[in-house]
């Protein structure tokens, strides 16, 4: 039984251990929108997104101009909508939006713009781009989603063209054990039970001192 228990508890300490390996990054992306003017307060498709310069940490040598799929963002607001971008070169990302602003006004007067900021949480495995290597793990990452339409002319009226700044951040790989570190802990596991229980069997079979 005692057996049992250690094994079962090593597991248990092995699977919720964090790879070693912990790499930051961050990657910026131009993107085409649909509409490309109007209000920030309806649906809108963000399309042709592809990498730009802004690349820092393990992404810094990515080639720009990589290109990431498409996805939507839900009207008025996307709090709680699960985003969900593919590309079999950049890979995959699926996340929830954790804060929508919805459409908001900053400064006052002509330098009035409306704004909208969206931030996803998520997890982005690398895809098959040859920069990756065979750099397969998924990591945790946020994805923060900028949109800007500048204000028109009073009395405000009229359609703006929508500008958007998207930013990929990546916070190193998500606790997912290598099934190397798995074999060792239970192994390590197994041999500390055997010991344990020879050294009680010993104690027990050892007359008592009169």
């Amino acid at each position: 039984m005692l057996t049992r228990i250690i094994l079962a508890t090593a597991v248990a300490l092995s699977c919720g251990t964090a790879r070693a390996e912990y790499l930051l990054g961050s990657l910026a992306f131009n993107t085409s929108l649909n509409p490309s003017s109007g209000t920030l307060k309806e649906a809108i498709t963000l399309f042709n997104l592809k990498s730009t310069d802004g690349r820092t940490g393990f992404l810094s040598g990515l080639p720009e101009d990589t290109a990431w799929g498409s996805f939507q963002l839900n009207a008025p607001s996307a709090e709680n909508q699960t985003i969900s971008i593919n590309d079999p070169g950049f890979g995959d990302f699926t996340g929830t939006v954790v804060t929508d602003t919805g459409e908001y006004t900053l400064g006052t007067g002509f330098s009035a713009a409306l704004k909208r900021d969206v931030t996803v949480e998520g997890l982005w495995a690398p895809g098959n781009n040859p920069y990756f290597g065979e750099d397969s793990g998924g990591r945790l990452a946020a994805l923060t989603i900028a949109l800007t339409r500048n204000r028109p002319p009073y009395p405000y009226t009229g359609n703006t063209a929508i500008s958007a700044a998207l930013t990929l951040q990546t916070f190193g790989n998500a606790a997912v054990p290598e099934p190397s570190t798995v074999v060792l802990s239970v192994t390590a596991a197994a041999v500390a039970a055997g010991s344990f229980i020879r050294r009680n069997r010993r104690s027990a079979a050892t007359p008592a001192a009169t």
